[in-house]
């Protein structure tokens, strides 16, 4: 075997690692601003593709059912309603009028009908939106099944500054938890929460999209627990993305 054969082969070996580890690597997030204002309507999109090569899958193409998800909103006096999304080329696009200063959420939760590789997949993305100077950071119930949730930074994400989030579950601080926060440029740092205070911070050094993923796969041994004979695992993604 010569030398070029040899070399045809080890790059054919590195697109498949490639492509095996993109095609795993696709999420479901929502764009959004962070700051909002009463009266002006806020746009809002959602995404499925892989967001650290910004690779947009487009909408017609959506994996399994997904495109079915239902986008909520939760206004600051503890309302919430569905929003209607329109489908776009790339995107899924809606919008809502804040009316009151506050924390507004804007959030998706989807548990997609088919297994991809052996696992059933619970797609949670969210959206923070500030309106006015509301005091202190959202304090509010997790609207996700599993009691999750993701706290946005106090004043908007600035450049060269540290952006910290705390991570909630039932509204309780979860710590010593890895999670990870990626660019659309490929670039990713691996975090970890604090040990009492759930909370964890990072400089950010480069203006690009932003986005924080904490995940978990649970794996299914239980034949009873199955929904397919090749079910092995519960895998939950939450995403929450901002931009500079």
């Amino acid at each position: 075997m010569n030398l070029q054969k040899i070399t045809i082969r080890c790059c054919v070996c590195f697109l498949m690692l490639i492509i095996t580890h993109v095609s795993k690597a696709h999420t479901m997030w929502i764009e959004s601003s962070y700051q909002g204002h009463i009266g002006q309507e806020q746009q809002v999109k959602i995404f499925f593709g892989e967001f650290s090569i910004d690779m947009i899958t487009p909408a017609q193409k959506w994996f399994s059912d997904i495109a079915d998800c239902e986008l909520m909103l939760l206004t600051p006096d503890g309302a919430r309603r569905t929003l209607s999304k329109v489908r776009e080329e790339n995107c899924y696009t809606a919008s809502f009028t804040p009316e009151s200063e506050g924390w507004y959420l804007v959030y998706l939760e989807h548990l997609v009908k088919d297994l991809y590789q052996g696992m059933r997949i619970t797609y949670q993305a969210l959206s923070w939106v500030k309106v006015g100077s509301p005091t202190g950071l959202p304090d509010v119930p997790s609207p996700f099944s599993d009691g999750k949730l993701i706290l946005p930074p106090q004043t908007p994400f600035e450049l060269n500054t540290s952006a910290e989030v705390a991570l909630l579950r039932n509204r309780a601080p979860v710590v010593s938890q890895r999670f990870t926060l990626t660019a659309n440029n490929g670039w990713r740092k691996s975090l970890r929460s604090g040990k009492e205070s759930g909370k964890a911070s990072t400089e950010l050094i480069f203006p690009a999209k932003y986005l924080y993923e904490w995940s978990e796969n649970i794996p299914v041994g239980n034949d009873a627990e199955k929904v397919q004979p090749e079910h092995r695992s519960d895998y939950v993604n939450m995403c929450y993305f901002f931009s500079l």
